[in-house]
């Protein structure tokens, strides 16, 4: 969780405590969605809104790489492939 403060100077963990402290326990699952999508705080969230990932972002996923991810991974198949024998 980010230590900026998102909305009105408050961090994501200080917003989560007052939840907590306000409704009792919290599911796993909404505290995980909080702490990486949350708007003013979630880890792949950008500052200005809109997610972090992509070539500027925390990741990268394989099919952002480009045409050159492809290319090596159809190369190394096809020598997986050679060494057993060209099986159908």
């Amino acid at each position: 969780m980010r230590s900026a403060g998102g909305r009105h100077g408050v961090t994501l963990a200080e917003r989560i405590a007052r939840r907590i402290e306000k409704r009792g326990p919290m599911p796993v699952a909404e505290y995980v969605e909080a702490c990486l999508y949350d708007h003013d705080g979630g880890f792949y969230m950008r500052s200005g809104g809109g997610r972090a990932g992509g070539r500027s972002g925390h990741f990268l996923t394989a099919p952002e790489v480009g045409p050159l991810f492809g290319a090596v991974l159809a190369r190394a198949l096809d020598a997986w492939w050679a060494e057993l024998g060209e099986p159908d």
